[in-house]
């Protein structure tokens, strides 16, 4: 038995706030690429980064390689800009329930990666309320040095889904644990 498949869209903050962070989301994502096992019929992984508005960096089928998807990551770059966390959520959920940008009918999970100070904290809970609501699963991974865990926990809207970049392990694990099929023992 072993994990998978899922889906999986990093959101990635590269506003002012954590432009000097921005290594800091990178090396957690590279590690987190290293872990999984890549391909359609495995863990597929898209990435988001954004500032003021959302950008898609690759969609969940872009890749089928861990390297090939860590050589793209290197082109994230922090920008001196307001972090507005609403256009990413919606564009990750975008990404989740469209075929067209790669998702299956599968475990999916967005992993955001920030410092839960979203310029527009309340249109972004809202936005995370909704996408909660029909199933989303949101990880929120604190990066920065001022963290708001009240958001991160808010946008979560549970506590084993939020983390710290420190404990990759345990988010991983809690993936594992999830995906895992329920025949296994």
């Amino acid at each position: 038995c072993r994990p998978g498949p899922a889906d999986i869209v990093f959101i990635v903050d590269t506003s002012s706030s954590l432009e000097t962070s921005a290594n800091r989301s990178l090396d957690f994502i590279t590690e987190f690429i290293k872990r999984i096992p890549i391909g359609p019929d495995d863990f597929q992984v898209g990435v988001i980064t954004y500032d003021f508005e959302a950008n898609v960096l690759f969609d969940l089928d872009d890749h089928n390689t861990s390297s090939s998807m860590i050589a793209e990551l290197q082109r994230i770059k922090g920008e001196d800009s307001a972090t507005y966390t609403l256009p990413a959520l919606q564009k990750a959920k975008e990404m989740i329930t469209n075929s067209s940008m790669g998702a299956r009918r599968t475990s999916s999970y967005m992993i955001l990666l920030y410092d839960g100070l979203s310029t527009d904290r309340n249109n972004a809970v809202n936005e995370a309320k909704l996408i909660n609501s029909i199933g989303g699963r949101i990880i929120t991974a604190a990066v920065g040095q001022s963290i708001s865990y009240s958001e991160l926990l808010s946008i979560s809207e549970k506590q084993y889904y939020t983390f710290s970049t420190s404990f990759l392990d345990d988010m991983l694990n809690y993936i594992y644990k999830e995906t895992v099929p329920d025949n296994c023992t």
